[in-house]
């Protein structure tokens, strides 16, 4: 992760801890962050820090949040494609 990245996310996650710390719902602190303009790994790894979990709990937490329905709409059809795309390789020894 590059400098201006971690800065960046660092800030944000001083921003959002006093919504974070309010409400402890996941769902508000991912509408906090879309609002502010905190989105996709960024997002995901700033709600990391906030809630002291994992990389994948973070990630659910993301995904499952209402306003988050357009990300994990593209990420299911990107992964869908990838589906189908590695359906149509054939793999030679």
């Amino acid at each position: 992760m590059d400098a201006a990245r971690t800065e960046r996310i660092a800030a944000m996650t001083e921003d959002a801890r006093p919504v974070w710390d309010a409400s402890h719902d996941p769902h508000v602190l991912q509408q906090f962050l879309k609002d502010h303009g905190c989105h996709g790994i960024d997002a995901v790894l700033t709600t990391r820090n906030l809630l002291e979990c994992s990389m994948r709990d973070a990630q659910i937490a993301f995904f499952t949040a209402p306003c988050r329905a357009a990300e994990l709409d593209f990420q299911n059809q990107f992964l869908d494609a990838l589906e189908s795309i590695a359906d149509d390789v054939v793999v030679h020894d």
